[in-house]
């Protein structure tokens, strides 16, 4: 038996721990919207119905991993920062953020005063204060208004958008973001391809080196370019030439190209056409990463 999810981040982790796999965010919109999602968090759900209708996510979360395979990775980011400098700013965000008009409506006439306790079941919190609340308050409606009011917080102090949801409905202490790198893809020369880093000033700088690494080294696997970066040896004339070569006459069909080649470069002459088809597909894969970039015509 299943334990209700608090909120769509525990759902969330909770589907993709059952299919050891970090959930696709395209994805789990469209699992939403399809009413999955919505259906775990029916007030009305019993025990037994509940985990027939989680399992009906997994399975329609598996369907969609297969039929659309997340292609990279976009995102590469730390959350759960609060070292000791941090500390005094963000206390002066908390007394600043209990001042919010939505925030002490919030607590003091929807939540009368009581907030979740840090091991409460979020749901089940919730769904008492809608019970006993002199407002007319839905279940999803509150659920909305929280999230929203969140972000809020999240984008105005740097908050973790988790912690600052757990900060509206306990009152914890929230947190900041170490880091969040973001991958830019150029999609005719991946090799041009590009990194952004937002970093909080107090990040160790070796640390971010580390990050930066590791989100690197997993972009280049994604994207089969793992084992041309291990290689030292640049491109030799002849590569160079053989890739330039491709990119204009991308036209041209294999053997007329091989002929082309073969007039143009008689001292780099192919005598088969398969060989001149590996080397100028491997010169492209070289110079500008993945092959589906590649503008080669078998």
């Amino acid at each position: 038996m299943i334990k209700p999810p608090r909120n769509e981040d525990d759902l969330r982790q909770a589907v993709g721990n059952h299919l050891k796999i970090v959930l696709d965010e395209d994805i789990w919109e469209a699992l939403k919207a399809e009413g999955y999602v919505g259906n775990c968090f029916d007030p009305s759900l019993k025990s037994k119905d509940l985990e027939t209708q989680f399992l009906r996510l997994v399975d329609a979360a598996s369907l969609a991993l297969r039929l659309h395979p997340p292609r990279r990775p976009k995102f590469y980011r730390e959350d759960s920062f609060r070292p000791t400098e941090l500390e005094i700013v963000i206390a002066l965000q908390v007394q600043e953020a209990k001042q919010h008009p939505d925030l002490v409506f919030l607590w003091q006439e929807v939540f009368r005063g009581r907030l979740a306790q840090s091991e409460e079941d979020e749901t089940e919190f919730l769904i008492t204060v809608c019970e006993s609340s002199n407002w007319q308050v839905s279940l999803g409606g509150l659920h909305l208004f929280i999230s929203n009011l969140a972000k809020e917080f999240s984008q105005k102090y740097g908050w973790t958008l988790s912690s600052a949801r757990r900060f509206i409905l306990t009152g914890q202490t929230p947190y900041v973001r170490k880091f969040r790198m973001t991958f830019n893809r150029n999609t005719p020369y991946l090799v041009m391809s590009t990194i952004t880093i937002e970093a909080n000033l107090m990040m160790n700088p070796k640390e971010l080196a580390k990050a930066f690494g590791e989100f690197r080294r997993l972009l280049l696997r994604f994207h089969g370019m793992a084992e041309s970066a291990k290689r030292k040896r640049p491109l030799s004339e002849k590569h160079h030439k053989l890739a330039e070569f491709a990119v204009q006459h991308q036209h041209l069909s294999a053997r007329e190209a091989w002929e082309e080649w073969n007039r143009l470069y008689p001292d780099w002459a192919y005598s088969q056409l398969t060989n001149f088809q590996r080397d100028r597909k491997a010169a492209l894969r070289r110079l500008f990463g993945a092959q589906e970039s590649n503008p080669v015509k078998s």
